[in-house]
């Protein structure tokens, strides 16, 4: 499953802002200064090899633990992305496996409407995607399988009519 998550720090240096990461690729999650996380993130989580990175998050242990027995929603995800990584072309519906997202996180901190993907393209390398989608719809499409809630909401009016006689 995917996560959540506010980092804190990454590799010993502050790094603050949000990010979607893979739950397979996390592994020795601690609880760290009582009420946040501290883990080992692998970017080829089939050999736990290259690109570790060690994330302390705002979030709980319990919490990221509770994501990452969270069985998913959907095995693949479509997203429409730019070719060539340029925001000027025509973008393209893509699909996507769920499970070979390794990262989600914001194009430009200001930027609310595009991110980027970056996907495990089988061990070999991890290949970056501008997408139209906020990273945070990433995380709410694995989730819950959409990007929006919807309630219904009804009302009634009562109305009451009084009758007077005058004699």
């Amino acid at each position: 499953m995917l996560t959540l998550v506010t980092r804190e720090s990454r590799n010993g240096q502050t790094e603050t802002g949000s990010i979607v990461l893979n739950t397979s690729c996390i592994s020795k999650l601690r609880t760290y200064s009582t009420t946040k996380s501290r883990f080992k993130f692998h970017f080829k989580p089939e050999t736990k090899s290259s690109g570790t990175h060690v994330y302390i998050v705002t979030e709980s242990k319990a919490t990221v633990k509770a994501d990452m027995d969270r069985a998913f929603t959907a095995r693949t995800m479509s997203f429409n992305v730019h070719p060539d990584n340029d925001a000027t072309q025509t973008v393209v519906a893509t699909v996507f496996n769920l499970e070979d997202i390794i990262r989600a996180y914001p194009h430009t901190r200001l930027d609310r409407t595009r991110s980027w993907l970056e996907i495990n393209e089988r061990g070999f390398k991890a290949r970056k995607y501008l997408i139209d989608s906020y990273f945070v719809d990433v995380y709410a499409l694995a989730r819950y399988g959409s990007t929006t809630t919807t309630s219904t909401t009804s009302t009634s009016s009562t109305s009451t009519s009084t009758t007077s006689t005058t004699t």
